[in-house]
């Protein structure tokens, strides 16, 4: 099966990385997959401490585009970390 793979990278402020992993992981990563979205993996990079990475899939274009336009257009992500993160 052929699928879309979409690679985000975040550049970090340093010594953030390990507050933006334990974010990532506890709270952005779960509340992603609780909208249905396919997470392939998630990171820091190995050859850049201010590197991080998240890799989503879809099965095609129109799947990435109709799943990222429900969640970024949620009241969840648009409200903030205050009523994602409760």
């Amino acid at each position: 099966m052929s699928r879309l793979l979409e690679i985000r990278t975040y550049r970090l402020k340093r010594g953030t990385g390990d507050a933006f992993h334990i974010a990532m992981r506890d709270q952005a990563v779960p509340f992603i997959r609780r909208k249905g979205m396919d997470i392939v993996a998630f990171g820091r990079s190995d050859h850049e401490e201010q590197s991080y990475f998240l890799a989503r899939a879809y099965r095609n274009r129109e799947a990435l585009e109709r799943e990222q336009s429900q969640f970024y257009g949620s009241h969840e992500w648009k409200a903030g970390p205050s009523v994602l993160f409760r």
